[in-house]
This record gives C-alpha cells, structure tokens and sequence, in this order.
C-alpha cells in the first residue's frame, strides 16, 4: 500500500468527498491505479487493503478470476480495434477509380 500526499479527485468521488467535509462527516478516499474501466482487479486492490483495515477475511478469489478474464477480453478487443484502425489507415491513401 502506498499512502499518495498529493493528488485531487474527480467526478462522483469528489462530490461525495466535498458533502462529506461540508457537512462534518468523517470520511476517507481509497484509490487506485486503474487501466481499463471498468477495472475489476484494481477493485480487488481496494478491497485486499479494506480486508487488512478492517479485518474482514472476505476471499477475493472468485473476483480475481473473474476480473483476468475481463482483462484478457478487454485487452482482445482493444487489440482487434487497434488492428481495425491500422486497416482504415492503410485504406486512407486508396483511390478507386470509381467512387
């Protein structure tokens, strides 16, 4: 775990931290690293350090599992779109003599 000192939140996150200093509530930000979004293994990270903090011995097996297959079709995918733009490029400098 690393404890970042400097940074500043955003979207929904942000809001929900400004009610909470606004209005007195005790509150505190968990964030993580993500590369994809939805990002279900930088949710596991989350959720490791919530089982640390508080002791909750949840197993997060299942989620980890379910979270590389995500990644490994998220990753397929954006390959196949990288490929399809690489294609569409090619294309670009292709004059057909009837359009």
């Amino acid at each position: 775990m690393r404890v970042i000192s400097d940074g500043v939140p955003g979207g929904i996150s942000a809001y929900v931290l400004l009610y909470c200093y606004e209005n007195n509530i005790p509150s505190i930000s968990l964030m993580v690293e993500t590369r994809h979004i939805p990002d279900p293994l930088a949710a596991v990270s989350v959720l490791e350090i919530l089982n640390k903090l508080l002791a909750l011995d949840m197993s997060l097996k299942h989620l980890i599992e379910e979270g590389e297959k995500i990644e490994k079709s998220f990753n397929a995918l954006s390959d196949e779109l990288k490929r399809g733009i690489d294609r569409y490029k090619k294309m670009e400098n292709y004059s057909p003599m009837y359009a």
